[in-house]
């Protein structure tokens, strides 16, 4: 049997959410704020049994509670219509058990298999917190003064931030997949049979510090299960090693408190000269609960030894990263020690959150190739991981159709199943697919993308970015383009376009700067060829992701030839697609580059000289694009081409957490 998805709605940002769950393993990847970390906030809160608070309740949603409730106080509304105004945060766990439909014992699962359709092999399982309090109750809690509509819903806000938790009761639920509206009530119980959900927390603590009196051993928790754990099942492969350890232990405090003892009982005596009863049968003794387990539990941890010096240094003084990847290494291996005591018929999920923190990107890419391994050592055990990530370095070393892609909009959150976009345009994905293994997927954690075709723009297009800020041409956001999270990809002018429809999926916003490669047509005894040549004397243009753009936006008929003077004269509304748009040369001082480094003499024209369009031709063949780029950012000033900074102004102005709608 697997988890094939989870639906969660009313949770924070997470309103309503599908995460599809991959067979084997799943990575969440997205900016940061885009309801990465809440999803697994939200499963420990069901999976401990714990209340939510109303700081987790949909910002989306307030108002409409607030006036819900201020309408019943009002005696406007009934309790039970009140009732229909509050969202329920919920989970949803959808079962396939179809390998498993020969089984006559399905185990902890038979309890949420309510259907007698035989070819039904699927199974849902429900988990809300439900409003469940009465009506007498409810009302006593807001027993105030209704008069003032603005002041009683601050006190609304402010009773619901107090008791909001204490109106709820966690359900779990057994529901019928052939018709979702039969369900039967189950015990929290049954749920923590069936999932046995282990957590790897990115909050961890690692002894941070490089003086020797830390605190806390990071190692603490492992050392407890050595002497409190069933060592026959937990540590078969180490048991007489650690019953060794135990019994060593158990006899040595025993000497140890015995000694103590009476030393202490000896010095009592005499300190205490007077002022106790002075009767044979009643003596001073002291005692103390000397527990050496908890000192070793307390006060060990790791060291390092340089096998040069035959030196002993702290673990403080070891890389952050490499402890990191030790203290989820152990982590690993507790949860390993945990699954094995379970049988077949549960489902093990493994939840990985950030583990990227503190590695290098070499440790990073081999960190997920060891739990890729680590799970095929496991594969006696069906486990399916859960990993959140900020790391480009990560998501590159995953198969694309195992990454959901967390996708922040205005106050709510969707993920995005990037195997959807790898069965609906398989035309480009190789290329995506490579190109992104390449760049180190740095798109998926953005707030803007800026796709560009050579190094020359790479290098400019940032210094770009400050001389339009310096220029006040950002004034339209409240975050100038500057300080904002863009990341610049470049692509070629021949490949933009291949993202057209990936960056359309992810609803990133993202501006295509490319050339517009002006060519003019000659005779030859071949038919007629199309060579580089001036604006002013080109005909059409030979760059594809124009061409690509033109045909797609159905600008100019197909059987037309896409003329430079259209491009020159085509208007900005026909330059931006919802969330991407395209900017190429434009004119300026009485004439148009055909490349990025002909537009940039073009705008600094006193600088380079230039009298006449010729002048402009910059031989990319004999020049060297990467000097240019580097000679132009070692002067303090220079002039932004027109149709860059158009570009910088539409990304800037265009406001990412406001595109999308929570009914689409």
């Amino acid at each position: 049997m697997k988890l094939t998805k989870i639906e969660i709605k009313n949770f924070r940002l997470l309103t309503n959410v599908v995460l599809d769950i991959d067979n084997n393993m799943t990575l969440i990847v997205g900016k940061n704020n885009s309801g990465k970390t809440s999803f697994m906030n939200f499963l420990s809160l069901i999976n401990e049994n714990k209340i939510i608070s109303f700081n987790d309740y949909p910002i989306i949603y307030r108002k409409e509670l607030y006036n819900g409730i201020y309408s019943y106080l009002k005696s406007e509304i009934t309790f039970e219509d009140m009732k229909k105004v509050i969202k329920t945060s919920s989970m949803t766990f959808y079962v396939n058990y179809k390998e498993d439909v020969s089984s006559d014992n399905f185990g902890f699962l038979s309890n949420f298999i309510i259907d007698i359709d035989d070819n039904v092999t699927d199974a849902i399982i429900g988990v809300k917190y439900e409003f469940n309090v009465s009506e007498d109750n409810f009302k006593n809690e807001f027993n105030f003064n209704l008069d003032d509509k603005d002041v009683a819903i601050n006190k609304i806000k402010n009773i619901l931030h107090d008791m909001y938790g204490s109106f709820l009761k966690l359900v779990v639920l057994a529901i019928n997949p052939i018709d979702e509206t039969d369900f039967l009530v189950k015990e929290l119980k049954d749920f923590n049979n069936l999932f046995k959900i282990y957590r790897i927390s990115a909050e961890r603590t690692m002894g941070e510090s490089d003086t020797q009196d830390n605190k806390y051993s990071p190692f603490s928790s492992l050392l407890t299960k050595l002497f409190e754990e069933d060592i026959d099942n937990a540590f078969p492969e180490m048991k007489e090693q650690i019953k060794e350890l135990q019994n060593y232990v158990i006899d040595k405090n025993g000497d140890a408190e015995n000694k103590i003892n009476e030393s202490l009982s000896s010095i009592l005596k005499s300190a205490v000269k007077f002022g106790y009863p002075n009767e044979e049968r009643i003596e001073l003794k002291a005692h103390s609960n000397i527990q050496l387990e908890n000192q070793i539990k307390k006060n060990t941890d790791l060291s390092y030894l340089d096998n040069e010096s035959d030196e002993i240094l702290p673990n403080g003084y070891n890389g952050l990263g490499y402890k990191n990847l030790l203290k989820i290494e152990f982590e690993l291996a507790a949860f390993a020690r945990e699954i094995s005591n379970y049988s077949n018929s549960v489902i093990s999920i493994l939840f990985i959150e950030e583990p990227e923190s503190h590695m290098h990107p070499q440790i990073q890419q081999r960190f997920i190739q060891y739990i890729n391994d680590y799970i095929q050592d496991l594969s006696y055990k069906k486990i399916q991981v859960i990993i959140t990530t900020h790391s480009s370095h990560i998501s590159s070393e995953i198969d694309f159709d195992k990454i959901r892609y967390a996708s922040r909009k205005n106050n709510f959150v969707i993920y995005k199943n990037l195997d959807n976009f790898v069965k609906s345009d398989g035309e480009n994905l190789d290329f995506i697919k490579k190109y992104l293994t390449l760049t180190k997927c740095d798109m998926f954690f953005a707030d803007k993308i800026i796709l560009v075709e050579g190094s020359s723009e790479k290098l400019l297009i940032p210094d770009m970015i400050e001389k339009c800020e310096n220029k006040k041409l950002f004034k339209n956001s409240k975050i100038p383009l500057i300080y904002q999270y863009y990341t610049i990809l470049e692509v070629g002018g021949a490949y933009a376009h291949k993202f057209f429809k990936f960056v359309d999926f992810l609803e990133i916003p993202t501006l295509i700067i490319t050339d517009i490669d002006s060519v003019k047509g000659i005779d030859t005894n071949n038919g007629r060829k199309y060579i580089k040549s001036l604006v002013s004397e080109g005909e059409t243009t030979s760059n594809a992701t124009i061409k690509s753009w033109i045909k797609e936006q159905n600008i100019i008929p197909e059987e037309e030839l896409i003329s430079i003077d259209k491009l020159l004269k085509l208007p900005d509304e026909n330059k931006t697609k919802k969330f991407r748009h395209i900017e190429f040369q434009v004119s300026e001082n009485k004439y148009c580059g055909r490349s990025f480094e002909e537009s940039i003499k073009n705008a600094n024209i006193d600088y380079y000289g230039i009298k006449t369009e010729k002048d402009l031709i910059f031989d990319s063949e004999n020049g060297k694009k990467t000097d240019f780029a580097i000679d132009l950012l070692m002067m303090e000033k220079f002039n932004v081409p027109k149709y860059i900074e158009n570009g910088l102004i539409w990304l800037n102005n265009i406001d990412v957490n406001l595109i999308g709608d929570l009914n689409e």
